[in-house]
């Protein structure tokens, strides 16, 4: 009788749940859009340290709110740091083109690049890689309200793991009783380890947000875009953790659990969850991956026994 009240107090409450984050959503999206026309807040560089750079990217359907992301990271309580937004030629074609808002957060210290060729989702990190290999990246998504604290407690994982990849967010690339790596929707990403301890198999998601150290990249695969494009299109995820192994870099997560922040409304969530998820988008480009590194799938294997 108590479960049976227990299920129906849970089915009540999903909808508040939804509501509340809405509603949340909503007035994050008030702020940040005031914000963005009235705010002179800008980060800055002190000098005394090696550069930090947050790179990003976006698409035609969302510049128009791209901005509200980014707003979100211009009230960091850390600021020192630089930001890029990097766009493709096929999405808009010229400076002129760009909406205000962003030519306000321009002026404000975010450098726009508008490149000729379209590498999707792995602009958001290829050419501040390429350009920049001294400095620490902190990869972000074009969707999402980053908590103030945010970039922050990133810096801080970092010191204390400075030779490590550091995230909110991973998948566990577990073992199957066959000794396969297991399906990527089947892992224990929330409840596997807490990963607040380097790991091989953890596989950070750059939804909530990845900070990459100097040196925690494989250039020569990071940066190979035929073969990225080629073997894993929609899944920058997997290449980069593929690239920071071949590095000779695990990956730690700042928290016990999983963390994913309050998401920017907008109609086109649906889109890369159908390719990668639900039609098993992931677990084929991570399998070709792997085909392609045998020592990095013996390598995550090994770790988990």
């Amino acid at each position: 009788m108590i479960e049976k009240h227990v299920r129906s107090i849970k089915r009540i409450m999903r909808p508040l749940k939804k509501l509340a984050r809405s509603l949340s959503a909503n007035s994050k999206v008030f702020a940040y859009a005031t914000a963005n026309r009235i705010s002179k807040r800008r980060p800055y560089r002190d000098g005394s340290s090696q550069p930090l750079i947050i790179s990003l990217t976006t698409y035609n359907r969302r510049l128009q709110r791209v901005h509200l992301a980014i707003e979100s990271i211009f009230h960091q309580n850390y600021r020192n740091f630089e930001i890029e937004l990097h766009l493709s030629d096929s999405d808009i074609s010229s400076h002129d083109q760009l909406p205000r808002h962003l030519k306000r957060l321009e002026a404000r210290g975010l450098r726009i690049f508008i490149h000729p060729e379209n590498l999707r989702s792995y602009k958001k990190y290829y050419y501040t890689l390429s350009s920049h290999p001294e400095a620490t990246l902190v990869t972000a998504d074009d969707d999402i309200f980053y908590p103030r604290d945010w970039l922050r407690k990133l810096v801080e994982t970092h010191k204390r793991h400075p030779d490590t990849v550091v995230c909110y967010r991973g998948h566990a690339l577990g073992i199957t009783i066959d000794g396969e790596l297991a399906p990527y929707s089947l892992d224990g990403h929330s409840t596997h380890e807490t990963f607040q301890i380097p790991a091989w198999s953890l596989m950070p998601t750059g939804v909530s947000g990845v900070l990459y150290p100097p040196g925690s990249l494989n250039r020569n695969i990071a940066l190979d875009a035929a073969n990225f494009m080629r073997l894993a299109p929609t899944a920058d995820d997997i290449w980069l953790k593929i690239s920071s192994v071949a590095a000779g870099k695990k990956s730690v997560r700042v928290g016990k659990n999983n963390v994913h922040f309050t998401g920017i409304p907008n109609d086109d969530f649906e889109g890369l969850v159908t390719t990668n998820v639900k039609n098993g988008g992931n677990n084929r480009q991570l399998e070709a991956c792997l085909k392609e590194f045998p020592d990095i799938r013996a390598l995550i294997a090994n770790a988990e026994q």
